[in-house]
């Protein structure tokens, strides 16, 4: 005999629950495997949050604990300026005697010494950037900075220096300040200018 209207309309409820709890369950794991791929892909962008993740750098004292100070063997030059009718380009070369794990370079204002206003540095640009890098857009003008996005690379090192061309506006100088990320406590600050360039 068929079973009672009751428990017919009760079993439906229960496959029907246990199918809602189902694809709930798929969604919930998808959504939380799509969270773990960005953080896996991102990693390489926050390796070192103390010093990459805030844009005031020199100015601000948020660096890590550092247990080593100096250069250490890394130098950083303006190569040859050439200008156009509105801006001013250069290479920056950046090398040192292994490379670097992580870096954050930064182009800055040395007349107010602080970070690059937009309106003062209209189209100030990176040029085409090298695997491993990407711009830090936490700085109020993105592409004023960039950072390693990738890990397992060496950065600058002496047989592979690392190469970087910025544009800015004709009428202005610009600072570079290039942080150079060997261990999460031991990293380097090399600096330079383009108005000591002839």
């Amino acid at each position: 005999s068929a079973p009672p209207p009751q428990l017919h309309h009760a079993t439906n409820n229960y496959h029907t629950q246990l199918l809602l709890a189902s694809n709930r369950n798929r969604m919930e794991f998808r959504a939380l495997a799509v969270v773990s791929a960005l953080l896996l892909l991102c990693h390489g962008c926050w390796a070192y949050p103390e010093i990459s993740g805030s844009c005031n750098g020199v100015f601000s004292g948020d660096h890590l604990p550092n247990e080593v100070s100096g250069a250490g063997g890394y130098t950083i030059t303006v190569g040859e300026i050439t200008t156009n009718s509105t801006h001013k380009r250069a290479t920056v070369v950046i090398k040192g005697p292994k490379g670097a794990e992580g870096l954050l370079v930064k182009a800055w204002d040395p007349v107010s010494g602080k970070q690059m206003k937009k309106s003062a540095f209209e189209g100030a640009d990176w040029g085409p950037l090298p695997r491993g890098l990407d711009h830090f857009d936490a700085c109020p003008v993105g592409v004023a900075a960039i950072t390693h996005v990738e890990e397992d690379m060496e950065f600058g090192s002496e047989s592979n220096p690392l190469e970087l061309t910025f544009g800015w506006p004709k009428d202005k100088e610009v600072n570079f300040v290039a942080w150079m990320v060997e261990e999460e406590t031991e990293w380097y600050e090399v600096t330079a200018t383009t108005a000591q360039t002839p």
